[in-house]
């Protein structure tokens, strides 16, 4: 018994959660945001392009997005943050290879024509 205190205790004195992250009363953490519609969101919109990479981390960010609840639930509160945390760098990752692949396709094709305009290579 004596050895789950000391390491609840050692969960509670880790600088990883702020003070405005803890419920005042219980000294609790507060559940994280799991960040799920974002992952979601990252995976739908992964979906209409052909960027791969971006689709299997979005994919990824809702395993980790899932994640949250359940080890907040088992007193991981650290883990429940981290788990967080890696699900929304997932998504913004994937939102960025995708902003990244649109951009290609659109900017190539006009700097591909426009070079051939140029050099009359009709």
């Amino acid at each position: 018994m004596f050895n789950v205190t000391l390491l609840l205790d050692m969960q509670y004195n880790d600088n990883f959660y702020s003070d405005s992250e803890f419920d005042q009363l219980n000294s609790t953490p507060i559940l994280p945001n799991t960040h799920m519609p974002l992952a979601i969101i990252a995976t739908f919109i992964s979906c209409c392009s052909f960027n791969c990479l971006s689709l299997i981390l979005g994919i990824i960010a809702i395993v980790y997005a899932n994640q949250v609840k359940d080890k907040f639930i088992l007193q991981d509160y650290l883990g429940a943050k981290r788990s967080s945390q890696t699900a929304k760098i997932l998504s913004l990752i994937a939102i960025g290879l995708f902003a990244i692949g649109i951009i290609i396709n659109i900017i190539f094709p006009i700097f591909f024509t426009t070079i051939k305009g140029i050099l009359n290579l009709d």
